[in-house]
């Protein structure tokens, strides 16, 4: 009696190919991770924990991990970044979104070293600067500056222009 041997590989292979020809057309990837895109207008809930997604040309509902914020989705949406998807719980989780950007990062010792060419903040009510004992404060059409000194340098010319000017 011969003894066959069949090549592992080949026999990977052949299992993949049975199980894909008993999926019906719309059942998710066989692999538990997989990455998918957020389509133009992606739909969310209201409280942004369901979100449309789409994986080849499908689209399903997926729930967002408790771990990713909302916003980061919508930011995702906005940019057209790739998610990355577990379907082990046989309906896709969003675990987060693959980095496309460089971000800004915090280093060990808590310092943000950042070289831009513009820097913008926005903020509806207020934006508050602060290191211990000093601190600026812009809010309702004020800027508030204090310190044990305050400074105000300027190599040609500085020019304060002002209704009224109080000194505390």
């Amino acid at each position: 009696m011969s003894e066959s041997r069949v090549d592992a590989a080949s026999w990977d292979a052949e299992c993949l190919l049975e199980e894909a020809r008993h999926q019906p057309a719309n059942a998710p990837p066989a692999a538990s991770l997989v990455v998918g895109r957020l389509p133009s207008g992606a739909p969310s809930s209201p409280g942004g924990k369901r979100w449309t997604v789409r994986v080849a040309s499908t689209d399903y509902r997926a729930t967002l991990d408790p771990a990713v914020d909302p916003a980061l989705l919508k930011e995702a949406a906005e940019r057209g970044a790739a998610l990355l998807l577990d379907w082990n719980a046989g309906a896709p989780v969003v675990l987060g979104v693959l980095a496309t950007q460089r971000t800004v990062n915090i280093d060990q010792a808590g310092r943000v070293d950042v070289e831009v060419t513009s820097f913008r903040i926005a903020a509806k009510k207020k934006v508050v600067l602060s290191v211990a004992g000093a601190f600026v404060q812009l809010a309702d059409r004020e800027a508030e500056v204090y310190g044990t000194r305050v400074l105000v340098r300027a190599r040609e010319l500085a020019k304060t222009l002002a209704a009224m000017v109080s000194f505390n």
